[in-house]
């Protein structure tokens, strides 16, 4: 085995060193064979996306038939882009109803006796995409970046049912 072969040793994150967790190594391209994260980060993700569709049905439950079926759908396009998480339509798909799902519920929450606490939990959300984004882009720390987007999944689902159930 020659040296030009081997992959050097990667320094360690927060993540690999507190749990024990082996960061994946990227392609060349920064992607894990062709997917915006490693196997197994992205399947985390996609059972998370899961808890959206039961928030959605919550909301339908509660009387926000739109808001709750909306949620609903989100999580479907979540789980179907969280299964081969590449560049493609259905990503773009998620993200653009994503969009319209937080500016439709921040607007009725604008007028919910909730919107404090929702606007708080929401914007620990956006603090922790920010996070998640920035793990990202620094690189070798996948494990923290899925641990930051796992927690704008939890804050959007609690917000969300917070607004459902008020």
């Amino acid at each position: 085995m020659s040296l030009s072969n081997t992959v050097p040793p990667q320094p360690p994150t927060f993540f690999s060193s507190t749990f024990g967790l082996k960061e994946p190594i990227c392609d060349a391209d920064g992607l894990y064979n062709g997917c915006l994260a490693p196997p197994e980060q992205a399947r985390i993700l996609y059972y998370m996306s899961w808890v959206g569709g039961a928030t959605g049905l919550v909301g339908i439950y509660y009387g926000h038939y739109w808001l709750g079926l909306g949620t609903f759908i989100g999580s479907i396009f979540a789980q179907l882009y969280w299964q081969n998480p590449t560049f493609s339509c259905r990503r773009t798909v998620d993200m653009v109803w994503l969009q319209v799902l937080i500016w439709t519920h921040l607007w009725v929450a604008a007028g919910s006796p909730v919107f404090l606490l929702y606007a708080i939990i929401q914007i620990f959300g956006v603090i922790a995409y920010a996070i998640s984004w920035y793990l990202i882009k620094q690189g070798n720390n996948s494990w923290g970046a899925t641990f930051f987007h796992f927690l704008v999944h939890l804050a959007a689902d609690t917000s969300l049912l917070i607004l459902y159930t008020a």
